[in-house]
This record gives C-alpha cells, sequence and structure tokens, in this order.
C-alpha cells in the first residue's frame, strides 16, 4: 500500500522562512500572549494559590528549565492504537494552522508543542459563532 501525498505544511511556514528573526520574536510573543488569554478571569483565591500556581506560558518562559527551538510547521505521528483498526495503517500528518512553538528542556530529555490554537479531534473555528458547521476533524489542529 502506496500512503497518498498529503500537504504537510501551510503558507505561514514560507512566510516565516522569509522573515527576519526579529520579526520571529514578535510572533512568539503573541503566541505567549495567546496561551496565556486561557488563563481563569479571576485571580487566585488564597495567598498559598497564589504562591503555587504556575501557567503554562509562565512556565515555558522560564529559560533556565527550557529553551525555545523554534515554530512547529506540522506534527507527524504512527497510532499506537485506534478504535478503527484502519487508523493504524497511516502515518498521520497534520500541518498546523496557526503557529505554535517547541521548546525543549534543558535537562530532561523532553519537548513541548505549545500553540493557543492546538486541539485534538476539533478546530478552533468551531469555537467562532459567525462559522458555520465544521466537520469533525480526526487528530490534531490548530
Amino acid at each position: 500500500m502506496k500512503p497518498k501525498p498529503v500537504k504537510e505544511y501551510l503558507s505561514w511556514v514560507m512566510t516565516m522562512l522569509e522573515t527576519p528573526s526579529s520579526r520571529r520574536r514578535e510572533w512568539v510573543k503573541t503566541i505567549i500572549e495567546g496561551i496565556r488569554s486561557y488563563r481563569k478571569d479571576k485571580a487566585p483565591v488564597s495567598a498559598q494559590d497564589a504562591a503555587t500556581t504556575k501557567y503554562l506560558s509562565d512556565a515555558l518562559l522560564d529559560e533556565s528549565t527550557w529553551e525555545l527551538v523554534g515554530f512547529v510547521p506540522n506534527i507527524s505521528y504512527v497510532r499506537v492504537d485506534a478504535p478503527d483498526a484502519d487508523m493504524l495503517k497511516y502515518i498521520w500528518v497534520h500541518p498546523w494552522g496557526t503557529p505554535p512553538l517547541l521548546f525543549k528542556h534543558k535537562r530532561l530529555p523532553l519537548t513541548v508543542i505549545a500553540g493557543p490554537g492546538i486541539r485534538w479531534n476539533d478546530t478552533i473555528l468551531r469555537e467562532l459563532k459567525e462559522n458555520g458547521y465544521v466537520d469533525k476533524p480526526l487528530g490534531f489542529t490548530g
């Protein structure tokens, strides 16, 4: 069985490649602000909660632990298991619609892909009231 060709990245990737690093840094800040937008509206209730609450955006900006590598054009994987056996026959490649960031941990063998638009089996487009019906996607979207 020959795999079908897939679109591996969207047009924003070429924009990133053609853009100076100073502008890329501005996009990084915008993406982090997008992640911050998911914080709860209220501040932590108690002083103890305030002292122990750590947000993803703050954690990823801790340069003693995390190093920003860059932007991620897509995510690809082979499934371990699936309710439909047909899903196990393919290499899954999901191009990101919005640019997420790739961070690597400085001491552990760990990387994190993070962005405000990342969804699993859903799409951020469904959250827009003006948007009509959106088919239910499988896997990652962003």
